[in-house]
């Protein structure tokens, strides 16, 4: 069925093609699907999903109608307009990560999640992904460490993107990948013992070794449906949650939000907010920069900041551009709400200046709207 929210819909075919596009990262979908290709239990099917898509949102223009997708430890929301944390007073549908991981796999099975060329590309990123894993973890190793671990290091000389192909192509085969899980799973025993083993721990050899475990396991490859194609017809939007996430990361500044949130605190009036916020960002930017999105930037200077998002599907990018005015005004509303800073960056502020931001009143937007929200299965 159709949930009524408002004059707009979110029908069960909408779910399902905002669930193709996958989550954030670059190659997503190529991660997703492999995924499903390794035999795993529901709870570990899950467990992926949930970490593949971690926190964010993104948004749709389908049809004439934008969609607002926002994604956390709960599950994934999506809704009618440009907001789907705030969602009062529209048609929203929530699903806890279990019904995503279940429905994506669903849509496998059937044909219906991604088009042939780009399931048989999964096994393939695949490959390149933990080859460059391996290479990372080695380089990272203390001196002398990669010569006892490995039977031959001369597999990691050389740059990239030789060292990757390299990998790939033995990776690929079944009796290098069955020693290599053997050395890996004696390194993160011993990591565990001795950390001084890894020069930098970005690559933990723990961690290494049982994305590695799950490697080796047998995969299955999926057909898509004749005639199946993706909805090309998405033009993506920067919602009014994405633009609330990158407001509440700072400037990028140590201790940045908590500046900001005490001037405001201290000031109310907007033009000298705005002078100070153009003064404290000053000239720069940054990449990714919303949403944890691979192919979004920001930048900001004199005249503003400015928000773009482009989109693995080929769609057009979105832009949007505050000045700094406006940059004030939500940043404003934010600490009203209480909704700027994280607990831990509460904690840091004197004593006085938490009790202020805690005892700000916000003003009570609808506050007896009626919110509906329904779970997949009821579509």
């Amino acid at each position: 069925m159709n949930l009524k929210g408002s004059t707009e819909f979110i029908s069960k075919n909408l779910v399902d093609e905002i669930l193709r596009t996958g989550g954030n990262r670059s190659k997503s979908q190529l991660r997703l699907i492999y995924n499903f290709m390794v035999k795993k239990t529901v709870e570990e099917y899950t467990e992926f999903v949930k970490n593949e898509y971690g926190t964010g949102g993104k948004g749709f223009e389908i049809d004439g109608a934008k969609y607002a997708v926002w994604f956390d430890d709960l599950g994934l929301r999506i809704a009618t307009g440009d907001t789907a944390k705030d969602a009062s007073m529209i048609a929203n549908v929530f699903l806890p990560w279990k019904d995503v991981s279940n429905r994506v796999h669903e849509l496998l099975l059937q044909g219906e999640y991604a088009p042939q060329t780009v399931l048989d590309t999964a096994r393939q990123n695949a490959l390149q992904e933990h080859a460059q894993t391996l290479a990372c973890m080695e380089h990272d190793l203390a001196a002398g460490v990669a010569e006892t671990v490995f039977q031959d290091i001369e597999v990691f000389r050389g740059g990239f993107p030789e060292v990757i192909d390299r990998l790939v192509g033995l990776l690929d085969n079944t009796d290098f990948l069955l020693d290599l899980n053997e050395r890996l799973s004696a390194l993160g025993k011993a990591y565990a013992e001795d950390k001084d083993l890894m020069r930098f721990h970005l690559y933990k050899p723990d961690k290494v070794a049982a994305l590695f475990q799950q490697f080796v396991k047998t995969y299955q490859n999926y057909s898509a449906r004749d005639g199946f194609h993706w909805n090309e017809n998405k033009k993506i939007i920067i919602t009014e949650d994405e633009i609330n996430m990158y407001f509440t990361q700072g400037s990028g500044f140590s201790n940045s939000q908590q500046t900001i949130c005490t001037f405001f605190l201290n000031h109310g009036n907007k033009k000298e907010r705005a002078e100070f916020l153009k003064n404290h960002y000053g000239i720069g930017g940054r990449c990714p920069a919303i949403s944890g999105t691979d192919d979004s930037y920001e930048r900001h200077d004199g005249k503003g900041i400015f928000l773009e998002r482009g989109s693995r599907c080929g769609n057009l990018c979105a832009k949007v551009h505050m000045d700094w005015n406006r940059a004030a005004d939500r940043i404003a509303q934010l600490i009203n709400e209480r909704k700027y800073l994280m607990s831990e960056d509460l904690a840091k502020m004197p004593s006085e200046e938490q009790s202020r931001y805690n005892s700000y009143s916000a003003d009570v937007l609808n506050s007896n709207s009626k919110n509906v929200q329904i779970s997949l299965f009821d579509l």
